[in-house]
């Protein structure tokens, strides 16, 4: 339970009051569990790891509000003010959000399984690596929200706006309403292929430019490398992930299938070409770094990298590129 003379603090005496006392008492754990405060103006409170455990904060005003660390299991946040405000690492296991407004909030590494979301305001916030398992975002706003790295398991997100999220330093542009609902929702906006070639850098460029090919065609965002995995010594598996509408999701799986039937030959000549010389040139293994899940990391300055690469690279790197733009153009 809360206790009473921090209630009294908090609730009668001003924010600035509060402050004051947090910052003159920093070892002291506050306990605000289960207190009512429900209409309560906590604009820029420093409730950073307050329990508050259970609590009613209806309708309170905590913008700007220092969440940070805060232990907010259950409680309810139901059409309360959350804008700008820091909530980064924050408990809200089964909170009820519903109706709130997190816009501009600081989400990232927030646990929200469970959480009831229905009808929240999350424009711009940041949800980066935030736990959003079984929670309940119908109808609720996330246009403009960074969703990189979020535990998305069996979210309901029926009939969620969003006309762009970030994800993994890449933006997603959805024109219709439900294409963003579509993308997730479905297990078959996943794309994969099989190569002959080892799991190496080879095989990690090829990925790279089918990815960088596709988005050109079809705008940024529309395909991603989602990981390899090695088969046998000279098979490799290829994962993409597409947040396309669905009939251009269809479209970039055929070109893919189409593709690796197109590379086949190519591979195979090379290899026939080389029987005592590594056909592919470059290093025989590489760890790729994966990382946010299992989305690939990629550093910023990938398309210097890449360039210098090609000029760089064995010859078969150059027919499987005049390849893949051959045919995805």
């Amino acid at each position: 339970m809360a206790e009473q003379s921090l209630l009294k603090l908090i609730y009668e005496d001003s924010v600035k009051t509060w402050n004051k006392w947090r910052e003159e008492n920093p070892s002291i754990q506050a306990d605000l569990s289960q207190a009512n405060l429900s209409h309560t103006n906590l604009i820029a409170a420093n409730l950073n790891q307050v329990n508050l455990l259970a609590a009613n904060l209806s309708q309170a005003n905590l913008s700007q509000a220092n969440l940070i660390q805060t232990n907010l299991i259950v409680a309810d946040l139901s059409q309360a003010n959350l804008r700008g405000a820091d909530l980064s690492v924050a408990d809200l296991r089964e909170a009820n959000l519903s109706s709130a407004n997190l816009s501009g909030a600081d989400l990232r590494g927030a646990n929200l399984s469970g959480a009831d979301l229905s009808g929240a305001d999350l424009r711009g916030a940041d949800l980066m690596e935030a736990n959003l398992s079984y929670t309940n975002l119908c109808g609720s706003d996330i246009s403009r929200a960074n969703i990189t790295g979020i535990n998305h398991y069996k979210w309901n997100i029926k009939e969620v706006e969003c006309t762009h999220v970030i994800w993994d330093d890449k933006l997603f542009n959805y024109s219709k309403s439900d294409d963003f609902e579509k993308s997730f929702a479905e297990t078959k906006n996943l794309v994969e292929m099989l190569l002959n070639v080892p799991f190496s850098d080879l095989a990690y460029y090829t990925g790279l430019i089918i990815e960088q090919a596709i988005n050109r065609k079809y705008g940024e965002g529309s395909l991603r490398l989602k990981g390899q995995t090695a088969i046998s010594d000279d098979t490799t598996k290829f994962k993409f992930i597409s947040f396309s509408a669905p009939d251009v999701f269809t479209e970039i799986k055929n070109i893919v299938s189409r593709l690796q039937n197109q590379l086949k030959p190519v591979i195979k000549e090379a290899k026939s070409k080389s029987e005592h010389q590594n056909p592919f040139g470059l290093k025989s293994e590489i760890n790729i770094p994966f990382s946010l899940g299992s989305l690939v990391a990629r550093p910023k300055d990938l398309e210097r990298v890449l360039i210098k690469r090609y000029a760089q690279c064995h010859p078969l790197l150059q027919s499987i590129i005049h390849t893949i733009l051959l045919h995805i153009r």
